[in-house]
C-alpha cells in the first residue's frame, strides 16, 4: 500500500457518509501496524468548502471521474489489516496535500 492508495472505508456503517479513505502515511513507515488516512466525501452536494482542509481531488469511478474532498481535520488511523485493496490513488494531488499537511501541522 502506498501513500495516497484510496481505499474503501474499512467501516461499514461510516461508509455511506465517507465512502474512501486516503492513505496520508509515509511509504517509509510500511512496517507499521496502523496507517493514518483521511477520508474523502463527494464534493457534490456537500455544504463543506473546498481548500487547504478539505482539498478537491478527482477520483476515477467506473467510465468516468468524480470529485471528492479529501477532509484533513478529520485524519484518523486504521489497523493496515483493515485496508484490502487500493480502489485509487490521488498521487496526482501529491503537492496540494503535502503542502495543506505541511500548514496545518508544521508553521
Amino acid at each position: 500500500m502506498a501513500q495516497f492508495d484510496v481505499f474503501d472505508t474499512p467501516v461499514l456503517t461510516l461508509r455511506q457518509q465517507f465512502p474512501y479513505m486516503a492513505v496520508l502515511q509515509s511509504d517509509r513507515l510500511q512496517k507499521a501496524s496502523e496507517r493514518i488516512v483521511a477520508p474523502l466525501v463527494p464534493a457534490e452536494g456537500s455544504k463543506l468548502p473546498k481548500g487547504l482542509l478539505n482539498i478537491p481531488v478527482m477520483i476515477e469511478e467506473g467510465l468516468g471521474k468524480r470529485e471528492y474532498l479529501l477532509l484533513l481535520m478529520a485524519m484518523t488511523t486504521v489497523s493496515a489489516d483493515a485496508l484490502s485493496r487500493p480502489v485509487a490513488s490521488i498521487a496526482h494531488a501529491r503537492d496540494t496535500i503535502t503542502r495543506s499537511l505541511e500548514l496545518l501541522l508544521l508553521r
